[in-house]
């Protein structure tokens, strides 16, 4: 069935009426906006008291544990600053004890040596001795340049003319 909708107001009122409840909408819409914004900042003022105690809580924590852990900090900084100076003392450093014994080793049966030099400015070793014969002094010199730190070998031709029994001296020139 049909409800009967009997309408007694003049269309003015009626107009009236749409716009009442109309204005009565939007200010409901406008309270109710309102409140949810009231108690959006009741519960982030309440949130930020809480943070605040929080972080002051925290930062008193830190202070005191500064405090404590200050003796330990200069110390663990002292150490690293040894270390620090340590490794560039040992970039400098010129491994000098594995190049002779390389030097050793690429001496010939032939060849007995009487000096080693160590110039660490000019970065020149300089060896002296006795080769049994010219083939000999040759083998080491070919031993010697084939080293990796080597840079220059430099000897006399005087020494090089001699056949038997040379005395010979060298200018080995390092990388």
């Amino acid at each position: 069935m049909y409800s009967i909708k009997i309408n007694l107001l003049s269309t003015e009122k009626r107009k009236n009426l749409n716009r009442m409840i109309y204005v009565q909408f939007v200010k409901n819409t406008f309270v109710s906006i309102v409140i949810v914004f009231c108690i959006s900042g009741i519960t982030l003022l309440g949130a930020q008291l809480v943070l605040e105690e929080y972080f002051s809580e925290v930062n008193n924590s830190l202070a005191f544990s500064g405090d404590m852990y200050s003796g330990q900090n200069k110390k663990i900084s002292e150490v690293n600053d040894i270390i620090k100076k340590t490794e560039v003392i040992q970039d400098i450093h010129n491994l000098w004890s594995q190049k002779i014994l390389e030097l050793g080793n690429a001496t010939p049966k032939n060849v007995s040596l009487n000096s080693m030099a160590l110039n660490k400015q000019k970065n020149e070793i300089s060896l002296s001795g006795i080769a049994k014969d010219r083939d000999s002094l040759l083998e080491l010199k070919t031993n010697i340049e084939k080293l990796d730190f080597i840079e220059k070998i430099e000897i006399p031709l005087s020494q090089l003319t001699e056949k038997e029994n040379i005395d010979f001296s060298i200018v080995i020139k390092m990388k």
